[in-house]
């Protein structure tokens, strides 16, 4: 299954060997991140009039489960899903959200500057950068700063983690590796 955002405010899921569209859902706003499909379940950030959402919506039916409501700006980045939690990034803070009841975990303010790094979660640090061209490792358990990386520019791109390093990419056109923090 293909699942699409497409605008305004619609997100699709087609059959992706055919192109058959499977279900249609509407969503609060604009769809502005790409999709993460985990546990049965699509997530996707929007941005609307007051602010943006994560919303959570069965990946079979398309039906609403829950939304999560950011009052301060778009839901940019596309979420990652890692142990039954949603870690996403709006306005300048990173959440982790109960993907089952969409009950607040932790959440943190990294920066005055919009989030539109996609989150990465490995071994139970989540990697977020900023635009403020911070890059951020956070305790997954519970959002506490284990390291922050300065590159030269803001940061858009998803940091990757492979062979004990976390890359990424900044705006002032350099790519950047940084060793793992120590847990």
């Amino acid at each position: 299954v293909l699942y699409v955002p497409a605008e305004p405010g619609e997100l699709y899921a087609l059959n992706a060997a055919t192109g058959a569209r499977l279900w249609q859902a509407r969503v609060p706003g604009y769809a502005v991140s790409s999709p993460a499909v985990a546990g049965g379940r699509v997530y996707l950030g929007t941005d609307h009039a007051d602010g943006g959402d994560l919303v959570a919506f069965s990946a079979v039916t398309g039906k609403r489960i829950w939304d999560v409501h950011d009052s301060n700006g778009a839901v940019d980045a596309a979420p990652a899903v890692a142990n039954g939690v949603v870690y996403w990034a709006a306005s300048g803070r990173v959440y982790a959200t109960n993907a089952a009841t969409a009950t607040s975990v932790w959440s943190v303010t990294l920066s005055p500057m919009q989030m539109q790094s996609n989150p990465a979660v490995a071994d139970g640090v989540v990697y977020v950068g900023a635009g403020n061209g911070n890059l951020y490792a956070l305790d997954a358990a519970d959002g506490s700063k284990l390291g922050v990386f300065s590159t030269g520019g803001a940061i858009e791109s998803s940091p990757a983690v492979a062979d004990g390093r976390v890359y990424i990419g900044s705006d002032d056109h350099n790519e950047y590796a940084f060793a793992l923090p120590r847990r």
